[in-house]
């Protein structure tokens, strides 16, 4: 699952000469303490606080410093996405391709409301997704592998890679430790693509972005 996958082309996005109290009133609709803009060719967002007390006349291009420059590439993994409106601390970023052209923007709220129809979250199971060809995918192999370091596959689901013959597979397992399952995968030849899991021997990077679903889902 890309960013790309979860643009939002509908969001109407401020820009320069836009003034604050559209922008804020851009935030209110939707429901947000932030707003993405597009000022001088920069691309970020404001949060709403910093502005309110402002002149409501005043465009955006007279406030830019206040503007947090930062963007989401259209081909990061979702999980990477994640992690950055947990670091920034916000529910809409623009998105961009490796061009820097504007694409659009992405909601927390739309990346959350998939993972909720794929996953049963609140069990805190470790997630993993592989990637691997279509016709070498075996349900019966996968089970097997994961069982035998006596874990359960919980819940299961397979994305189609456009224009490819591949597919993503995203699993959550019983366990909040999948260090286990990713070496044995891993033994197997199989591509782990992503992972997020609360506690584990792995990488202290995949720990923290774990921690940054799960307080997103916490508030």
């Amino acid at each position: 699952m890309l960013t790309k996958d979860f643009i939002n082309t509908t969001f109407s996005l401020p820009d320069g000469d836009t003034t604050i109290e559209k922008a804020l009133k851009i935030a209110t609709d939707n429901r947000l303490e932030q707003f993405p803009a597009c000022i001088n060719g920069h691309y970020g967002f404001f949060f709403n606080v910093d502005l309110e007390m402002l002149p409501q006349e005043t465009t955006l291009n007279r406030v830019e410093q206040l503007m947090k420059k930062n963007a989401l590439n259209s081909d990061d993994h979702i999980w990477e996405s994640i992690r950055s409106f947990h670091y920034l601390n916000t529910d809409v970023l623009p998105v961009t391709d490796k061009y820097n052209n504007l694409l659009g923007v992405v909601l927390m709220k739309d990346i959350f409301k998939r993972v909720f129809d794929i996953f049963p979250i609140g069990n805190g199971g470790a997630i993993l997704e592989l990637e691997l060809s279509y016709n070498n995918y075996s349900l019966h192999e996968l089970s097997g592998i994961v069982e035998n370091t006596n874990s359960k596959i919980t819940l299961l689901s397979i994305f189609p890679i456009e224009g490819t013959t591949k597919v993503n597979v995203v699993f959550s397992i019983n366990k909040k430790d999948a260090t286990e399952v990713i070496q044995a995968l891993e033994r197997h030849s199989y591509h782990v693509n992503a992972w997020f899991m609360n506690k584990g021997k792995i990488d202290h990077i995949q720990e923290e972005r774990y921690e940054a679903l799960m307080n997103y889902i916490n508030v």
